[in-house]
């Protein structure tokens, strides 16, 4: 797969036409490391941990879709296996933009909820989305 850096850097050869699938592809990654850049100075003076396409997309789910949230409810809303929303919250918890907190009524599903600090990067996208930085 081409890079977007590389995608503009090089100039479109005459013979070759890109599919709109292909073109989708190309903004697709394009907004993501834009995204991943903008969210940089927020994740990294705490961890190495880059904000990937899924663990935004789990946390943008935990924030704005009506709770409570349990990695069962979240794999089937994300259509991800429950081991994904596992990691990727942990990865969440490591950056510390979401806890697990405990479940009154099943001990073995915690709830999962967005921290301060989650709320804070989602603003940020946000900005990005409106223009704003």
């Amino acid at each position: 797969m081409i890079s977007a850096a590389a995608a503009v850097a090089a100039p479109p050869s005459p013979n070759l036409v890109a599919s709109p699938d292909a073109l989708a592809d190309l903004r697709h990654n394009g907004a993501l490391q834009i995204i991943r850049l903008a969210l940089k100075p927020l994740i990294r003076p705490r961890t190495q941990q880059d904000l990937t396409a899924r663990s935004t997309a789990l946390l943008m789910h935990l924030a704005f879709e009506q709770g409570p949230h349990t990695v069962g409810r979240a794999a089937e809303a994300l259509e991800l296996s429950k081991p994904v929303i596992c990691r990727e919250m942990d990865a969440l918890a490591r950056c510390g933009l979401t806890v697990r907190r405990d479940n009154p009524k099943d001990g073995r599903a915690p709830h999962l909820v967005v921290t301060r600090r989650g709320q804070a990067v989602l603003e940020r996208l946000g900005a990005l989305d409106t223009g704003i930085v």
